[in-house]
């Protein structure tokens, strides 16, 4: 949350429903792009089921978040899970001993203490978001819906999606995804937000191919 390939946030509302339905299970919620939804994935943030904890009610959830998205730290391959203190113990117990090297705490120390430049990134990202959503609304009625998006990248449906993929990769160099065969989504294509730059290349590309 928010979810691939449609960027939409879950409702807390709907969280807490499947934790209380599954309180013999664990509930884990995936949250590597909360930082571009609104709030963010602070603590207090109403978009991030992290603020779930401050009740004490989920034994069972897990809260899952990434430094590969909007840190920009893919390459450190560094995660973080949040939980109550037992399943801590649980996974304190089974992972594998110096599983993060001394070069990674390192990196990831020092990005942490620039929080402004995340801030700074996550801005420009959210402002290309709806200049993005809007040139691509603007060609209607090649493009059939633009759908709404909480994370860094758009879902879009337009007629022989497959294909307009395969041409933007061939003929372009443009790779964007095609979602066609995921539930829901016939004919959608999902197309990361990037640089001003990269974003003009996939427009100008786009309005080519279709």
């Amino acid at each position: 949350s928010p979810g691939n390939p449609t960027g939409r946030v879950l409702a807390l509302e709907d969280i807490e429903i499947i934790l209380e339905a599954a309180t013999g299970s664990v509930v884990v919620v995936d949250e590597a792009y909360i930082d571009f939804a609104p709030g963010g994935g602070a603590p207090d943030s109403k978009a991030s089921a992290a603020s779930l904890f401050r009740s004490g009610k989920y034994p069972n959830l897990i809260v899952m978040q990434t430094l590969s998205k909007a840190w920009g730290l893919a390459g450190a391959r560094l995660g973080m899970a949040f939980m109550p203190e037992p399943m801590i113990d649980v996974f304190a117990k089974v992972k594998a001993p110096f599983n993060v090297s001394a070069l990674t705490e390192d990196v990831v120390l020092r990005s942490l203490a620039r929080p402004d430049l995340v801030d700074a990134r996550v801005t420009t990202i959210l402002a290309e978001r709806e200049r993005v959503a809007a040139a691509l609304k603007a060609l209607h009625p090649k493009i059939l819906a633009v759908h709404a998006s909480e994370a860094n990248f758009l879902l879009f449906r337009v007629p022989g999606a497959k294909a307009l993929c395969e041409a933007l990769a061939r003929e372009s160099g443009v790779v964007v995804r095609d979602r066609g065969s995921m539930l829901h989504c016939e004919d959608c294509v999902r197309v990361t937000v990037g640089t001003e730059a990269e974003n003009d290349r996939f427009l100008q590309a786009l309005s080519k191919a279709l």
